[in-house]
Parts: structure tokens; sequence; C-alpha cells
């Protein structure tokens, strides 16, 4: 979360969107873990797991890094270096700012 959250603080003003997906923990819970990690990306919760299911989310963390068009390019189970999602991030941008 805190590589996540850099890239997230480096891109956002260039239209980066980051949304995480709890599954398993109770609000309260999160709002510790976000006030000690220091996360600003909108936590959405899903309870019932339908969002989990809908995209065959099985490990965790999962991770989707999804175009401006909504496609997505990749999708990496386990933890990332923050170099991963520069790259990963780098290429969206890149292949969209040529359109």
């Amino acid at each position: 979360m805190p590589a996540i959250q850099k890239q997230y603080e480096k891109w956002r003003e260039k239209g980066l969107v980051v949304l995480g997906l709890n599954l398993n923990e109770s609000a309260v819970t999160i709002q510790g873990f976000v006030r000690q990690t220091g996360v600003t990306f909108p936590i959405l919760f899903d309870k019932d797991l339908l969002i989990a299911k809908k995209y065959n989310v099985t490990a965790y963390p999962t991770t989707f890094f999804v175009s401006p068009d909504g496609i997505i390019q990749n999708i990496f189970v386990g933890g990332m270096t923050e170099n991963y999602i520069q790259q990963q991030i780098d290429q969206i941008f890149k292949s969209y700012s040529n359109r």
C-alpha cells in the first residue's frame, strides 16, 4: 500500500485514480489502517464479495491496472515493488497519451 500511495500522490494530478477494495475487515479496522499508513485514496467495501467474485479475485493482494477507457491492462497477484507499479502506470499513460 505505501508504494501504491506514493505513485498515487505522484500521478493523481495527471488523472490516476486508485481505489482500494476491502473484502474482509470491518470499517473500524480499515479506518485504523488508513490512519496508520497514510493512505489517501478511497477504500471501498465489498462485504458480500460481489466484486471479488465478478473479477475472480482469489488471492490477496490482487491489483488491477485499468486504462482510462475501463479496459483491464494487467492483473498482478501479490506484493509489488514501487518500480513495477511505476512501469505499469507509465505504460498505460504513454499508450493513451498517443491517441
